[in-house]
């Protein structure tokens, strides 16, 4: 089956971002990298580590997280203005993390 990229708008409220943190409240399971986040408040970290190296350490409330490699990118249609959102990616029934775009127009694709 073809990948379906999705905004779950329905699926995902943000609730709160400071610069280098975004709290979501997810209504179903995702899987960042190979580990499976539960349905339910997760953080969402933006780390600098070393060199130009972005990575985001997706953690959920109930214990599981992952950290995932990623590159900056621009929002060109700008929604994310209006409503900063994660993008997931459907495989078969998995869905699974690949953006992360924010108020200001920027965000972060998995690699």
């Amino acid at each position: 089956m073809k990948s379906i990229l999705l905004l779950l708008a329905a699926a995902l409220v943000l609730c709160a971002q400071t610069p280098n943190m975004v709290t979501v409240h997810l209504t179903t399971p995702i899987v960042v990298g190979e580990t499976t986040i539960p349905a339910g408040d997760c953080s969402i970290q933006i780390r600098h580590d070393a060199g130009d190296t972005l990575t985001l350490l997706v953690r959920s409330a109930e214990g599981p997280a992952a950290t995932i490699l990623v590159n900056r990118i621009t929002d060109d249609s700008m929604d994310s203005i209006y409503n900063p959102h994660i993008v997931l990616r459907r495989t078969g029934n998995v869905l699974h993390f690949q953006k992360l775009l924010l108020a200001d127009g920027t965000g972060f694709e998995a690699l």
